[in-house]
Parts: C-alpha cells; structure tokens; sequence
C-alpha cells in the first residue's frame, strides 16, 4: 500500500528520539555558566548535532485481524539510534480513530535501531511504521557531535512478570542512576526468557519518559493466551563531569517540554494529533503518549490503547494517538522533550 508519511497542518511526521550530544572539544571546555551541577563549559544544544539519519520499516497492508511487527535495519555505520516510534498509517497519514493497537514500542538491546508491533482489530487494512532516529558517528569531521562522542547509555529496566492474559499492567523504571538524564525508552510485552513477540495480541496504554526525565513509563495489558513479561525500559545518558573526553548529561542544555491534552474524553473515545511544535530552532529528542485522569495521571490499570506514538518527521514535537473504553473520562497525553539551540 502507497501511503504518506504523517503530517501535521504544515508538516510530516515519524518517529523519534535522539539525544544528548557535545560541541566540539574546543566549545566544550570554553567556560560558560553550567545547569544542573556539574562544572563549566558550553553547553550542547540542537545546532550542534550532527544531521540525524532516520531508518524505517514498513509492514504494508495488515488486515484486521492480524498481527504485525519486528525490528529496523540497523542504524548505518555503527551509529546510534536515539529514539523512534510506532503508528499505523492509511494512504493520507496516520489513523487517530480506528480499532488498531500498538503492542511495542522500544529502543533496541544494542542500541542500534527499534522493535515495533502493532495489531489491527477491525480496522480497514492498514499499514504499520516502525522508526528510528539514528546520530551517525561523526570522529569530529564536520565540527558535529556525533554518536561517538557520547558517553554510554546505562540501561535501566523494570520487567513486571507473569503478567496473566486480560491482565492490565504498568508502572515506572527505577530513576536514572547519580542524575542522569533518560534519553529514550520504551515498553513492549515479551515471551518470558525469551523476548518481544511481535504476533501477541497486546495494547500498550502507555510509553513515556517521565515528568522529570529521569526514567520511563510504561503500561498495557495483553491476551497471548499464557502468561508475558511487561518490559519497560530506559536509556540514561550519564553525568560525566568531562571525565575521559566524552559527553554527558551535564553537559546538555537543558529540555523544554512541549505537551499536549486531549479530554476529558468520555468512554469510547478515539482522538489523536500532535504537540505544539518546539521553539524556534530547538529540537525534539524524545517524548511519548499516555492515557490518564484527569488531574490524577498516568493509570496502568485503565482499559485503554495506544494507536500511535511518534516523533515527527520535522523533529519538531510528538505524534500521538488512541482509544479509551475505561468507563470513565480519561486524557490522552502526548508529549515532547526539545532540545534548544545554545546562543554562542
């Protein structure tokens, strides 16, 4: 099936995520004031990236019922993917409103691309996009941060087990370690001992990075028909203080987050639309979508889908999409992490 990439009014959207980087050693160590503790220098904001390289695949014509998903190529040439995203998509764009689910949606263990699966219900065939962002490695060529210049992720997980067919789950990864800054993340449902599974029939309810952007939420329910492991994750850019020459979370400038509420929402609800876009010259490096009360928040336990949940194509803000059959008025949340550019 031809389909276009999803848009807003005055652009296109896809998926998401990249992050934390440097400017070259010489801005790096020049003395500027700091945010958040931990000593001087410039900080590294949107205009010091190198250009992000976006990998794609796409599961065309999933007729309803019927499973879909699995993993990009790799990021090229050793780069590191930064975020992505997952949404199902007509011949016009991404669908907001129709019975289709999204069962994961998570950086990969290597760091190097995405997992993504989907289920169409009873949905028109329909295909489903599974993105990443990749920052390739740069070795300072071009005076851009690339992926090499970037301390390691640290990983941290929150695996909720057993999790019985019809069961509702969810909750949130422990913080990242000694104030770090969570990257990207992600959540899907997995074979116990073994990994995803991209034909269960799941829903996630949520994938996002925390208020705080300290960690990861993540929230679903399945009906495999056995028992499934929950698995949500984060990537946590350290604090390096410019130990060993590398970039870390102190070194970035500071996220703005962009946000966006729809509802209440009465039971049976199907809504979906984008963030206000970032500031003028920032960038979004990563962001989710989730279903929560009013005024309360995020609520794993809620009969609620995800439909889609994306960066956009501009990497200027968040796609997201759903449906809610909670019984109750419920909001769907979407939100992004910009990163500003720094005034030299």
């Amino acid at each position: 099936m031809s389909h276009l990439h999803p848009h807003r009014a005055s652009g296109s959207i896809h998926l998401v995520g990249l992050t934390a980087l440097c400017v070259l050693l010489s801005l790096l160590w020049t003395a500027t004031a700091t945010a958040g503790g931990g000593g001087g220098g410039a900080k590294v904001g949107a205009d010091d990236l190198a250009p992000i390289k976006t990998v794609e695949r796409i599961f065309e014509d999933v007729e309803a019922p019927d499973d879909a998903g699995g993993y990009t190529a790799a990021c090229p040439g050793d780069g590191r993917a930064m975020g992505g995203g997952v949404y199902f998509a007509s011949s016009t764009g991404p669908v907001t409103t129709d019975a289709v689910y999204v069962s994961g949606s998570s950086i990969t263990a290597g760091n190097d691309g995405w997992y993504g699966a989907g289920s169409n219900a009873d949905a028109p065939t329909r295909d489903l996009i599974v993105s990443t962002r990749c920052l390739p490695v740069t070795k300072r060529r071009g005076g851009r941060v690339g992926a090499d210049d970037l301390a390691p992720f640290r990983t941290v997980e929150r695996v909720i087990e057993d999790v019985q067919p019809g069961q509702r789950a969810g909750g949130y990864t422990e913080p990242c370690p000694n104030g770090g800054r969570a990257i990207t993340g992600g959540a899907y449902f997995a074979v116990p001992g073994f990994g995803p599974e991209p034909t269960d029939s799941a829903a996630l309810s949520g994938s996002s990075i925390t208020a705080a952007n300290d960690g990861w939420y993540g929230a679903g329910l399945h009906y495999a028909g056995a028992p499934r492991d929950l698995v949500i994750t984060a990537r946590c850019l350290p604090v390096t203080k410019r130990r060993g020459g590398k970039v870390g979370a102190d070194d970035l400038a500071r996220f703005k987050p962009v946000e966006q509420v729809f509802g209440p929402l009465s039971n049976g609800s199907r809504i979906g639309g984008y963030t206000e876009p970032c500031p003028a010259r920032s960038r979004a490096i990563t962001g989710g979508s989730y279903w929560g009360a009013p005024g309360v928040g995020p609520q794993p336990g809620d009969n609620a889908y995800l439909s889609g949940s994306s960066i956009t194509a501009a990497d200027d803000g968040w796609y997201g999409s759903g449906w809610q059959v909670t019984g109750q008025p419920r909001s769907l949340v979407v939100t992004a992490r910009c990163l500003p550019r720094t005034p030299r």
